[in-house]
């Protein structure tokens, strides 16, 4: 049997390497957010630890106020929601509306 946690984690080590090209970041973002909402759904892992590679490349990739940014921040917070670190989870929450509500304006004529 696998550990989840190892799969993870060194999934996600991959992200981070700048060599990665941007659709390759994007893929690995896709597929390590669905391992990461999974494994805390069925309760094996709750570290937000899992997501922030995710944030920081598509953060880097993207830009931080495109709607896949600000998807993986608003997930980043409510895995510190998840744990009960609600100061965390707050202040990424409300800066993840925030940016929303930001594009929004932008985007409108």
């Amino acid at each position: 049997m696998f550990h989840k946690r190892e799969i993870t984690l060194e999934y996600l080590l991959d992200i981070a390497d700048p060599e990665l090209e941007r659709n390759d970041v994007l893929d690995h973002c896709t597929l390590a957010e669905r391992l990461a909402a999974y494994s805390i759904h069925e309760g094996y892992y709750s570290d937000p630890a899992l997501r922030i590679p995710c944030y920081e490349s598509l953060t880097r990739e993207l830009g931080p106020h495109e709607p896949e940014t600000l998807r993986s921040l608003e997930q980043l917070g409510s895995s510190y929601r998840v744990i009960c670190q609600f100061d965390k989870a707050t202040e990424l929450l409300q800066r993840c509306f925030l940016a929303q509500e930001d594009h929004k304006w932008i985007g409108s004529p």
